[in-house]
């Protein structure tokens, strides 16, 4: 009866746990902004898109907590990037580059300069891939101007 009794409350805890929501790291999407626009101008138009982490060149060994999924909000002036570890840690890219240039070529990119290692910039680019045709994200880090690490993801949208 002791063992019946413990296993229905461990079972009750565990669809709750389960039923709980987690808390988000990151806000789910931009404030809306709360004063009128000045003119006839509107709000522009974002897109949202999650991708999943599929290579990283040179392969990083002995991450204790790698990267699992990176979710992109993309507008004609504005690109946010955040990188989200296995244990639920945020990296969002405008928080750890400065100098940040927007411009599209076709795709959508954006560059930065580390705040923490100025001798490193980061440059992203958000496109399809012409090989596979599917939307991707990728990442391309230099020291001194070499390419030093290359990172590449499939992207899904969430709009």
């Amino acid at each position: 009866m002791k063992t019946l009794l413990l296993v229905a409350t461990a079972s009750v805890i565990a669809i709750t746990a389960a039923q709980a929501q987690m808390p988000r790291a990151y806000p789910a999407e931009p404030p809306v902004p709360t004063r009128p626009y000045p003119g006839n101008q509107v709000p522009e138009e974002q897109d949202y898109w999650q991708c999943g982490l599929i290579q990283v060149n040179p392969r990083e060994r002995n991450d204790p907590d790698p990267g699992f999924k990176i979710d992109l909000t993309i507008s004609d002036r504005d690109f946010h990037v955040a990188h989200i570890s296995i244990s639920g840690v945020t990296h969002v890219r405008g928080e750890q580059y400065r100098n940040i240039r927007v411009w599209d070529n076709g795709n959508a990119n954006w560059s930065g300069v580390s705040i923490r290692y100025p001798r490193l910039t980061m440059v992203g680019t958000f496109g399809k891939n012409p090989v596979t045709r599917r939307m991707q994200y990728v990442e391309r880090l230099y020291r001194d101007g070499a390419l030093t690490m290359t990172l590449v993801s499939t992207c899904h949208s969430l709009d």
